[in-house]
């Protein structure tokens, strides 16, 4: 949050916590909020694959897809996405789907995406147009009904693998074609045919550039941070102090 009021960013957060939310408005009441849930409690921390996260992020999804409805297009980030600089020239190009290349090994990635790559559902901007709205909409017919807490889901179940096949299935339907950016940021879009952008991975980093000697190479250049491939609110602190990311 701290990143995007240094950038001059509007932007707006979904909330999951209560306790967070009453935080939130007494801390930083300048700060526009949407309840993720109404009514609901899900004040235990929403561990990665717990029955909490797995509701986080479908619901956040969802919301996603209601703003698309009002017209609005939508730059969706986790909370644990870093912004170093700002990202709007950048995506400001005429692709319906930016997405995030997610890359979890020790080495650099290709630049570059192709149709098989695993994107990131943590990171994606989506313009508020009908391919948009319909991709999203058929990721989420796949939303599993809510468990109780402790209850397990299946690996099949996370938005992130839905997002993965629905976005390889597109591909292969030829109901979207990939470009990249930024060096495809002008290319022409064809006609009843979505133009889906799958992001510098180095400007868009994510887990691969968590090394201190990967991420020096890059820094000058990247644009966002993911911090994922490690799991615990700590664990990401300590990495971004480490980096001497960390904006308190």
């Amino acid at each position: 949050m701290c990143n995007a009021q240094r950038l001059g960013l509007k932007f707006l957060v979904g909330l999951a916590d209560p306790e967070i939310a009453r935080w939130m408005e007494r801390e930083h009441g300048e700060v526009e909020t949407y309840p993720l849930f109404e009514h609901a409690e899900v004040s235990a921390e929403g561990e990665f694959m717990s029955s909490n996260f797995f509701r986080i992020v479908w619901r956040a999804m969802e919301l996603v897809r209601e703003l698309l409805d009002s017209g609005i297009s939508v730059f969706f980030i986790d909370v644990d996405v870093h912004l170093l600089q700002d990202p709007h020239l950048y995506l400001s190009s005429n692709c319906d789907l930016v997405y995030q290349q997610n890359h979890c090994g020790a080495d650099a990635p290709a630049r570059t995406a192709m149709e098989v790559t695993e994107p990131n559902s943590g990171l994606y901007l989506v313009k508020s147009r009908w391919a948009s709205k319909q991709f999203l909409s058929e990721i989420l017919l796949n939303k599993p009904a809510d468990r109780k807490s402790g209850e397990k889901y299946s690996h099949a179940e996370r938005v992130q693998i839905q997002y993965w096949e629905h976005l390889k299935r597109w591909y292969g339907f030829q109901r979207a074609v990939l470009s990249q950016l930024p060096e495809e940021n002008d290319k022409e879009r064809k006609k009843h045919v979505a133009k889906f952008c799958a992001a510098d991975s180095h400007k868009f980093a994510t887990g691969w550039a968590l090394e201190r000697d990967n991420f020096s190479i890059i820094k000058s250049e990247v644009i966002a941070l993911h911090i994922n491939c490690i799991t615990g609110r700590q664990n990401k602190i300590d990495k971004l102090r480490n980096l001497s990311l960390w904006c308190p």
